[in-house]
């Protein structure tokens, strides 16, 4: 027999805890379909946990080797199709410059603002 203090059914609030998100997005997920619609219940939507589980094995427990074979198959057959090989090549890496995302927008902005009284100031 289930113990009613064992048992408690899933919030939005527990799920968005699950994958790490807002509530707002596991709004975003269940409108999109990406998760299952919950049960309404007075003023309140729930999901039963065996639901919840059900849901994650389904979309997210993998089976022994089968993903992975079917991945090297899927690797060998467009490399095969595109004559490509195996080992990709890694592009070199661009020198940084003053427009590099790594520099905080603020600081690129006043770096635009400086360069452009410059250039006002040039003609004047």
């Amino acid at each position: 027999m289930l113990n009613c203090q064992d048992f408690r059914l899933v919030t939005r609030a527990d799920v968005a805890q699950m994958f790490g998100v807002c509530i707002k997005t596991v709004d975003n997920y269940i409108k999109e379909g990406l998760l299952p619609q919950p049960v309404q219940f007075a003023s309140r939507e729930y999901w039963h946990p065996d639901d919840i589980r059900a849901f994650m094995d389904a979309t997210f427990k993998r089976t022994s080797s089968e993903p992975l074979t079917l991945q090297a198959q899927a690797t060998d057959q467009t490399a095969a199709a595109t004559g490509a090989s195996r080992a990709p090549t890694a592009a070199p890496p661009k020198p940084a410059t003053s427009s590099s995302r790594g520099i905080h927008p603020t600081v690129r902005a006043k770096a635009r603002q400086h360069s452009a009284l410059q250039r006002l100031n040039a003609h004047a």
